[in-house]
């Protein structure tokens, strides 16, 4: 279902929304819909409204394409391969102690130690990441004052 959804918004929709919206804007408004799609997640009791999140989350893949459109045109012809390296890296590298935090944050917040049992604290921690990424990329548009065609 995901993959359809993502399809759909990967193959069609970001051409039409990012233009519209401009590079910046896209991704914020993709990043800020991943916070809420982890927190939704987080707070769901039913198997329906994981589909429901699932269906709005995937607009979140408007902030990808947008980001690396953006990185493009800020970097020297001579460096993007450099650059889209290591963004592909650094998302690489992310995936390693994800699983690790998620499976270990999950475990605690259900076992009979754990003060509240709360088993979508691993959505509510992935929710936090993107809302640090979120600060630290606003920051980082802020700081930057060449103008950008799309942006």
């Amino acid at each position: 279902f995901v993959g359809v959804l993502s399809g759909i918004v990967q193959a069609g929709l970001v051409r039409r929304i990012v233009p519209a919206l401009g590079e910046k804007r896209a991704v914020i408004l993709g990043m800020t819909i991943s916070m809420c799609a982890q927190i939704s997640y987080g707070l769901a009791t039913q198997p329906w409204m994981v589909y429901a999140i699932m269906t709005l989350g995937t607009f979140a893949g408007i902030a990808t394409p947008a980001l690396q459109s953006y990185i493009t045109k800020h970097v020297p012809p001579d460096e993007q391969g450099a650059a889209q390296g290591v963004y592909a890296g650094l998302g690489s590298l992310a995936g390693i102690p994800a699983p690790i935090i998620a499976t270990w944050s999950f475990g605690w917040a259900i076992s009979p130690q754990s003060p509240a049992y709360v088993p979508g604290i691993a959505f509510f921690i992935a929710a936090a990441i993107i809302a640090v990424a979120l600060f630290l990329t606003v920051r980082a548009f802020r700081q930057d004052h060449r103008p950008t065609p799309a942006g």
